[in-house]
């Protein structure tokens, strides 16, 4: 009897200890640096936040990682892709509203941007609105560091929300005559270093997130400038 619970005792202190060693080695590997993105990397980050349909995808020639998160779709992109390190060094993070017929101004996007750090909003043709944040690996990144950045971008859609629907009518009808333009959207899906004949990847990444609606969520339209 006593060498029966020797033996119990013995195999519960293994396991114990597998377990122990098994979630050190977890714990090493959430805090080694990456110096690429790569599909399990960023999937990763997504499911540390309680994302669980992330999904590794194509858009015409375009790397992408779709989700949702609150109901909200989102897009990633990889960018700046060398299969020869097995990665991207840039990921493009990207969320699309439709408009409905609804009308913003550039002076109106530009005063988010100026607002806040984290993402840039956009117009886009076809009555859309696009916020976006763009990240680097170079240097490196802690996998945490990679999670955090996709929170707080989660977070940016709400802040959007809360800026159109508060200053959006005084701000249009403050309008400078001549505003400064939104960032080209364009811009932000492109490498010029890298690609040619971009022009239409902002329609096709639309495309992964155009299931949203700022209309749905309670923002009401600009007030036409005054004369």
């Amino acid at each position: 009897m006593k060498s029966c619970i020797t033996l119990a005792l013995g195999f519960l202190m293994a396991a114990a200890l597998s377990a122990g060693q098994s979630s050190i080695a977890m714990a090493k590997q959430d805090a080694k640096p990456f110096t690429h993105f790569t599909k399990d990397n960023v999937i990763a980050a997504l499911t540390g936040l309680g994302v669980k349909d992330a999904k590794a995808g194509k858009q015409g020639t375009l790397e992408t990682i779709s989700f949702t998160h609150n109901k909200l779709s989102y897009a990633l992109v990889f960018r700046l892709c060398d299969g020869a390190k097995g990665g991207c060094r840039g990921l493009l993070q990207v969320i699309f509203f439709r408009t409905n017929g609804k009308s913003y101004s550039t002076a109106t996007m530009n005063s988010f941007n100026q607002s806040y750090a984290f993402a840039a909003a956009s117009l886009v043709s076809g009555d859309k609105v696009a916020l976006s944040r763009y990240l680097m690996s170079d240097g490196g990144m802690m996998p945490d560091n990679l999670k955090q950045n996709f929170k707080v971008f989660m977070e940016m859609p709400a802040e959007l929300i809360s800026h159109l629907s508060k200053a959006g009518a005084n701000l249009e009808a403050a309008a400078p005559s001549a505003p400064v333009n939104a960032i080209p959207a364009i811009e932000l899906a492109s490498d010029k270093a890298t690609d040619s004949g971009a022009g239409a990847e902002i329609e096709v990444l639309s495309g992964v997130s155009a299931g949203n609606e700022l209309g749905a969520l309670g923002i009401p339209p600009a007030a036409p400038a005054k004369p």
